[in-house]
């Protein structure tokens, strides 16, 4: 049975906690699948979802892991899913809602044999008053098939809980600023709708009409002339165009507040929602980035994995370190490493990342080729051989007094 507390729209088992608590009910205007109407969520839950779902796992170092269940989490988790679609629903549920789950279906041996995302609103979690331990219940958006499970059988994952076993969506912090976003862009809105015409005051210059005339003369003429253009009136009306504040509308434009409020929220450097730096650089902000958001995501992925499934995981991120083979064989052939680096490379090295093929004796360090009278040149040799004369190396070298 649900419960209606906002305009007849039911409330989850949270949100009617927060009512109780403040009064006031969290839609889901600005939380789950509606929230992505607002552009500058959209751009930082595709931004974190797209980000992690690019990473594949990897073990942790001195740890090993069944090839199989690799190949499952990284290559293709249910039939005909990749690894990046279930990985970015999992990230956008997790930001929307604050929960994400992945039900765990196995074979006969307890081997993992597929991993099934499911939707955050066909799941419910119960707790048992008694035992305290808590279960799930999943309702397939197919088949009419109903799933009981126990927690080892399905990847709960969560953010931001205060109980442990329920997360929430970061969102929640944000309704002052979507609020103070939307009205603004209502505002605008409604006067580029108008156009020329954006109200004003008619006035009757002959007798008194109630309410409810006024209304109906109101409505009459703006159904006749609200569309801008030429306001036809006769000698018993007097028409003022309001004037309008055009400062107001700079300001509306001009606002980047809830946009920055937005981006500190969720983590994310506000370069990325396409707004300028001020005193850091891309690079520092990309690596506070990865150090804070992104480990946290990685922590409560890989943790309920690692739980779940009894390996140990973690997210291969050298793609968003930009730290991979070929940025570092970019960054040397673009200058922009130390010399000493550059010469740790062998000459093969280079010309495969030229695009060009192996030659023999590339195996030799750049700028380390051993030097010898094949690899000098014509000049240097005559000038040594001069030098001698018809002296040895040796009496050359010596002084016998």
């Amino acid at each position: 049975m649900g419960l209606f507390i906002n305009n007849g729209n039911p409330v989850t088992e949270q949100q009617f906690i927060d009512y109780i608590n403040t009064g006031t009910v969290y839609t889901t205007n600005f939380t789950g699948l509606k929230a992505l109407t607002n552009s500058d969520i959209y751009t930082g839950v595709n931004i974190i979802a797209g980000d992690i779902a690019q990473s594949p796992f990897k073990p942790v170092d001195t740890t090993t892991i069944d090839e199989s269940l690799l190949h499952i989490l990284n290559k293709e988790p249910k039939e005909n899913q990749s690894h990046y679609t279930m990985m970015y629903a999992v990230v956008s549920n997790l930001i929307l809602t604050g929960n994400a789950y992945v039900l765990i279906h196995r074979n006969n041996d307890n081997s993992v044999k597929e991993l099934e995302f499911v939707e955050t609103q066909q799941v419910n979690v119960i707790r048992d008053l008694a035992t305290g331990l808590y279960r799930y219940e999943v309702n397939m958006p197919y088949g009419n098939i109903m799933y009981k499970c126990d927690p080892r059988d399905i990847l709960h994952f969560k953010l931001s809980t205060t109980d442990g076993w329920l997360g929430r969506s970061p969102l929640l912090s944000l309704n002052d600023e979507i609020s103070l976003q939307t009205n603004g862009l209502k505002v605008l809105n409604n006067f580029f709708s108008k156009g020329v015409f954006s109200g004003g005051i008619l006035k009757l210059l002959n007798g008194t009409v109630n309410n409810s005339a006024k209304k109906q003369i109101r409505d009459d003429f703006e159904a006749v002339n609200g569309n801008g253009g030429v306001v036809v009136i006769d000698d018993s009306q007097e028409f003022t165009d309001s004037k309008i504040n055009t400062e107001v509308l700079k300001l509306i434009q001009a606002n980047k507040f809830s946009t920055q409020q937005i981006a500190k929220v969720l983590g994310i450097p506000v370069s990325r929602f396409g707004q300028e730096l001020v005193n850091s650089s891309d690079t520092s902000q990309n690596d506070i980035y990865i150090a804070s958001t992104i480990a946290m995501y990685e922590s409560s992925i890989c943790d309920e994995i690692n739980l779940k499934l009894g390996v140990e995981l973690e997210l291969d991120l050298s793609k968003l370190r930009q730290d991979t083979k070929e940025d570092r064989l970019r960054r040397i052939a673009e200058g922009r490493v130390k010399s000493e680096f550059a010469q740790a490379l062998t000459v093969n090295d280079a010309r495969e990342y030229l695009g060009f093929t192996e030659i023999e004796g590339g195996e030799a360090l750049l700028g380390q080729t051993p030097e010898t009278n094949e690899n000098k040149t014509e000049q240097e040799v005559d000038v040594n051989e001069e030098e001698l004369g018809d002296q040895s190396p040796t009496d050359a070298g010596e002084d016998r007094g």
